[in-house]
């Protein structure tokens, strides 16, 4: 479980104490692989230093994902590190801890109280007692924090691995971030044709997640940049990476960048299914249609169809309609008459994939017409007026087909 410590000096308004930081890092050094909830991965200890005379500590649950305790505290010198502060804050955790079994969640969790206080009691024997040992601590910070971020990510897998969730939630998307910290464009078009291939292609396959709504694949050079999973603080998406070796794919031809990012892009997929207990026949059998497919993949916004017609508007995303992580698509109704095996398709406009619910909000089908209906709402009007879109299609099948039966 990681420690997080936050700071807030009501004095000097700090927000930062130097001796605090070497004491998270210091703490999540002996603790972050072992666990103690079933339910939260993390605990935060906020201390409000010098803090106005009415001030009461709470226990808070900010973001309703993991608990946080105040303290309230009263030294000096946020700037030096003090070995004196250093036990004192210890000292002072330790008395909190009983008290995050209080914090008010919409449920009832865990937490096992007594083996967190026994940890800390036995790190606390390796706890430095002199201003160089705790400068020693500081001078390694980065190597330690990148380790501790490590292994919290290693026991976050393996807690979601022992306690499998109940998959009760329809997946709405895909995204796709990368941490390359420039500007390709190839990256870019691959990346978001594939977050959009596969948001499609894993909701016509129905897959549920637990309590989450996205799946965020993170594309990283290696495994010690994949720390995401183990930082995000919302309970409505969650992490997986995707390992690519930008070098080989920048020196790729088209084809073959394509085939590297998707290959690294399903073994992302696989690797969040493996640990949150997905349903692996069917993401296997997407992966599969999607591999077969690739950028050509159908994708289709919705299907209506009744006794006499089938109704589906699809969509098509190209590199001309994506503006970095800015995706439009052409949108095309196609109405199927089924009696004479005819078709028709009727363009829509091109639409942000984002933002299209505000102009194709819902579709009806009678025995005369199909209507699609733009969402309602300011948001809605303004951007159907910036993309100079109706609010309604109305479309009769007699005006479409010669012969009706």
């Amino acid at each position: 479980m990681r420690i997080d410590i936050y700071f807030h000096d009501y004095k000097d308004k700090s927000e930062s104490n130097r001796t605090l930081a070497i004491l998270e890092l210091f703490l999540n050094k002996h603790i972050i692989m072992n666990n103690y909830s079933s339910v939260y991965n993390s605990i935060s200890f906020k201390f409000l230093n010098n803090p106005p005379r009415k001030r009461e500590a709470k226990v808070l649950m900010p973001y309703g994902i993991h608990p946080e305790v105040e303290i309230l505290s009263n030294f000096e010198g946020n700037g030096k590190l003090s070995v004196e502060s250093f036990h004192l804050v210890l000292g002072l955790m330790q008395e909190a801890i009983p008290r995050i079994p209080h914090a008010p969640a919409k449920k009832e969790f865990d937490f096992d109280v007594e083996g967190l206080l026994r940890d800390i009691s036995t790190a606390a024997k390796d706890a430095p007692h002199s201003k160089e040992e705790l400068k020693h601590l500081e001078d390694n910070k980065q190597q330690l924090t990148i380790q501790n971020r490590m292994n919290y990510k290693l026991r976050i897998i393996q807690n979601f691995r022992e306690n499998p969730r109940p998959l009760d939630t329809r997946l709405i998307g895909v995204r796709i971030s990368n941490n390359f910290r420039f500007h390709d464009d190839d990256v870019y078009f691959y990346q978001n044709m594939y977050a959009t291939i596969l948001s499609d292609v894993l909701r016509r396959y129905d897959i549920r997640l637990p309590n989450y709504k996205e799946i965020y694949i993170h594309l990283v050079n290696s495994l010690e940049e994949a720390i995401d999973i183990s930082t995000s603080k919302e309970d409505w998406f969650q992490y997986t990476h995707a390992i690519l070796d930008y070098t080989r794919f920048k020196h790729s031809s088209q084809e073959m960048k394509e085939q590297l990012l998707l290959n690294s892009l399903i073994e992302g997929l696989r690797y969040i299914t493996d640990f949150d207990h997905l349903e692996k026949d069917k993401i296997e059998s997407a992966i599969k249609y999607i591999q077969n497919h690739k950028l050509q993949t159908p994708l289709i916004y919705v299907i209506k169809e009744n006794e006499e017609y089938e109704v589906k508007i699809q969509y098509k995303v190209t590199r001309e309609n994506i503006i970095r992580n800015y995706v439009k698509a052409n949108y095309n109704l196609h109405i199927f008459q089924k009696a004479t095996g005819e078709e028709r398709v009727i363009s829509l406009g091109v639409f942000e994939i984002f933002n299209v619910p505000y102009v194709l909000g819902s579709i009806s089908l009678t025995k005369k017409q199909v209507k699609i209906k733009g969402r309602t709402g300011l948001r809605a009007e303004i951007y159907r007026s910036s993309e100079k879109a109706p609010s309604e299609y109305k479309i009769q099948f007699h005006e479409l087909f010669v012969n009706q039966y």
